[in-house]
C-alpha cells in the first residue's frame, strides 16, 4: 500500500516562520499536537496555545516545550473538551478575546473498536467529526477576522488518516446516516476511526469548495487536511483485541517517530492556496485513492441517481427511466469484485436506465463481502514491469493483494455465490411472468455467473427461463470452451485485446464455439482496451472512454434487439 511506502519517506524538519502569529493547537498535551506546538515555538510563533483536556497534563506539556525552546511567555494552557458540546463553544467563545488568530491545527482525535458514547453520541463520531467541525465552524468567523487585522491569509487544519480509503461505510445507506452510525453494532466499529476520516476528507472538500463562492469568499481561510502517517502516539491504546495486536506490530515495524509525523502537522499549517480543500500527505498535496483515483481503473465523478431498496431479500440499487417513460425491460447486474457499492457501478446502471429505458436492478450479490477499496491502489503497481520497480515493494504488494482477496474469494467463490444470484433471478422472474423480459449484465467476477444464466439448467421449477438475453464486460472466471458450449439464451461479450485475466487465444476458442450455434451470440473486441475497462475507465482517456461508451451502447443495443 501506497500508506506504508510512505512511511519510508523522510519528512523535512520545518522551517517556516510563524513570527507574531496565534496558534491553536487541539490534543496537545502529548504525541503528535505536543510535538507541532514545539515546533510552532521553535518558528517563532507569538501565542500558542495547548488546547487540552487536563489542564495539569498542559501544564506539564507547557513545561516541556519551554524547557527545550528556552522560550517564555509564549504557551497558554486552554481546556477544551472534544466530547463535550458546551466545552466547545465556551472554547470559541474564549477565542474572540484574541487580537488575532492565525492558524488552527485540529491534532485531537480518538481511535476505538469498542463502543461507548458521549451525551448520548458514539464517542469516535462525536470527536473525530462532529466535534471536530463544530469546533472549526465556531472559529471560521474569528479567522477571517483575523485576516482582516492583518492582512494574513489564515490556516485551519484538521488531522486526517489514510485509512479513510478502507472505509466501508455501510451506514452511508440506512435512511439516517448519523442515526446508524450512532447504533451500537459490533460488526461495524472496526471500520468506524475509517469512517470517521472518510468523513473528514469529504467534508474538509466540500466545505472549502463553499468557501470559495460564499459571502466570505474575499476573506480568505485555506482550509486542508493532513495524515501524519503511521506514528509513535498513543492513539491506538484503546484499540481491543487482534486490531490493537496487528497495530502494535505494524508501528513496530514502520512507525515514525511521534516528533517526525508532527513535522506534517506544521507543514500543512503553512502551505499555499493550492492545498485548500485537500487531502495531504508526506508534505504535498495528494488525490484521495477512496474518492478520486484506483490502478487499473478510475473512480468516476458524479452522483447515483437511483435509491437503494430491499429486493426480494437482498439491498438493491435500484434505478429506472427517467419521466416516467415505459420500461422496456429489467436489467440486473452482476457486478465486478468491488460490489454493489462501487459508484462506478451505479453510474453505469444509472446509464442503463437513462438512455435504455430500462428498469435496473444492482444487488448486494456478496453480502456485504466484496473487494476492500484499498486494493485498487495495489493492482496497478503490483502489475507493472517496468525494470525501476525496487524488488522490495513487489512482495509486500503481493501480500497485500492475498490478504485482501483471500476472504473476497472464500465468501464469494461461484459455488458460495451462485445460490444468491440463482435464487434472486429466479424471484425476480416467478415475480414478473413470462411475459416479462429480463436481462443480466455481468462484469469480470459478475460474467461467469451471467454466463451459467444462459445456460439450460437456468429455469425456474415451472420451466420459465430466469432471463431472457446476457451481456458480460471482461468476465473472468469462464471455463473454456465448457462454459461457452453450453449457451442457449443470447449472449453478448465485451472485451479488449489487453486483458490480463482472458487472453486472445481463449477469446478466439469461445468465437470458435459459438460459431456454429443457432442461438445468438456476439463477441466485441475492443483494440487497446485492458480488463475492467467497461466499468473503471479512465474518463480523461479519450479513446478508451469512447470505448466503454461503445461497450455500453453494445449492451444496449443487445438487450433491445432480444426482447423483442
Amino acid at each position: 500500500m501506497e500508506a506504508f511506502r510512505g512511511q519510508l519517506e523522510h519528512i523535512p524538519i520545518p522551517t517556516t516562520s510563524f513570527q507574531g502569529q496565534t496558534v491553536i493547537v487541539t490534543g496537545s498535551n502529548t504525541g503528535l499536537g505536543l510535538e507541532a506546538a514545539r515546533h510552532f515555538v521553535r518558528l517563532d510563533a507569538e501565542i500558542v496555545i495547548l488546547a487540552v483536556r487536563s489542564l495539569e497534563k498542559g501544564e506539564a506539556a507547557k513545561a516541556s516545550i519551554e524547557a527545550s525552546t528556552k522560550r517564555k511567555n509564549v504557551v497558554q494552557v486552554w481546556q477544551l473538551e472534544m466530547d463535550k458540546y458546551d466545552s466547545i463553544k465556551a472554547f470559541a467563545a474564549r477565542c474572540n478575546s484574541l487580537d488575532r488568530l492565525d492558524v488552527v491545527v485540529e491534532n485531537a482525535g480518538i481511535l476505538r473498536n469498542t463502543y461507548e458514547e458521549s451525551e448520548g453520541t458514539e464517542i469516535t463520531i462525536k470527536v473525530n467529526v462532529i466535534g471536530t467541525f463544530l469546533l472549526a465552524l465556531n472559529l471560521f468567523p474569528i479567522l477571517r477576522r483575523s485576516h482582516e487585522r492583518t492582512g494574513r491569509t489564515s490556516r485551519l487544519v484538521i488531522a486526517s488518516s489514510s485509512v479513510h480509503y478502507n472505509a466501508k461505510f455501510r451506514e452511508r445507506f440506512k435512511p439516517s446516516i448519523f442515526g446508524a452510525l450512532n447504533e451500537n453494532r459490533p460488526q461495524w466499529l472496526n471500520d468506524r476511526y475509517n469512517v470517521s476520516k472518510l468523513l473528514v476528507v469529504m467534508l474538509v472538500r466540500s466545505i472549502a469548495a463553499a468557501m470559495k463562492e460564499g459571502p466570505h469568499s474575499a476573506q480568505p481561510i485555506i482550509f486542508n487536511n493532513v495524515h501524519p502517517g503511521l506514528c509513535e502516539s498513543e492513539l491506538d491504546k484503546d484499540v481491543k483485541g487482534l486490531p490493537g495486536y496487528i497495530l502494535s506490530i505494524l508501528k513496530a515495524l514502520v512507525a515514525r517517530k511521534t516528533e517526525e509525523g508532527s513535522r506534517t502537522l506544521v507543514d500543512s499549517a503553512a502551505a499555499g492556496e493550492e492545498s485548500h480543500g485537500k487531502y495531504m500527505s508526506e508534505c504535498r498535496v495528494t488525490r484521495s485513492p477512496a474518492l478520486l483515483v484506483i490502478i487499473l481503473g478510475h473512480i468516476h465523478d458524479g452522483k447515483p441517481a437511483g435509491r437503494v431498496r430491499e429486493i426480494f431479500g437482498r439491498p438493491t440499487y435500484v434505478t429506472s427511466p427517467p419521466n416516467d417513460k415505459p420500461v422496456k425491460g429489467i436489467i440486473v447486474i452482476v457486478p465486478d469484485a468491488f460490489g454493489w457499492e462501487f459508484v462506478n457501478s451505479r453510474l453505469l446502471a444509472d446509464q442503463y436506465a437513462l438512455n435504455g429505458n430500462f428498469l435496473v436492478y444492482l444487488p448486494d450479490f456478496m453480502d456485504s463481502r466484496s473487494a476492500p477499496t484499498w486494493l485498487l491502489d495495489i493492482v496497478g503497481p503490483l502489475s507493472d514491469t517496468t525494470p525501476s520497480w525496487n524488488w522490495i515493494w513487489k512482495p509486500w504488494y503481493l501480500a497485500q493483494t492475498i490478504y485482501g482477496m483471500a476472504p473476497f474469494f472464500y465468501y464469494n467463490s461461484l459455488a458460495a455465490s451462485w445460490p444468491r444470484i440463482r435464487s434472486f433471478f429466479e424471484a425476480v422472474r416467478l415475480h414478473e411472468g413470462p411475459q416479462q423480459r429480463i436481462g443480466a449484465a455481468g462484469f469480470c467476477w459478475g460474467g461467469k455467473p451471467v454466463l451459467t444464466l444462459a445456460h439450460p439448467g437456468s429455469i425456474t421449477k415451472d420451466g420459465m427461463p430466469l432471463v431472457d438475453a446476457v451481456f458480460t464486460g471482461h468476465p473472468s472466471g469462464m471455463s473454456l470452451p465448457g462454459d461457452a458450449e453450453q449457451i442457449i439464451k443470447p449472449v453478448s461479450v465485451a472485451i479488449g485485446d489487453r486483458d490480463i485475466v482472458t487472453s486472445m487465444s481463449r477469446v478466439n476458442l469461445m468465437k470458435e464455439t459459438w460459431k456454429d450455434l443457432d442461438t445468438p451470440t456476439e463477441v466485441v473486441v475492443y483494440p487497446g482496451a485492458g480488463h475492467g475497462f467497461c466499468v473503471r475507465v479512465d474518463e480523461k482517456n479519450e479513446n478508451l472512454s469512447q470505448q466503454s461508451k461503445e461497450a455500453e451502447k453494445q449492451a444496449l443495443d443487445w438487450f433491445e434487439t432480444h426482447f423483442g
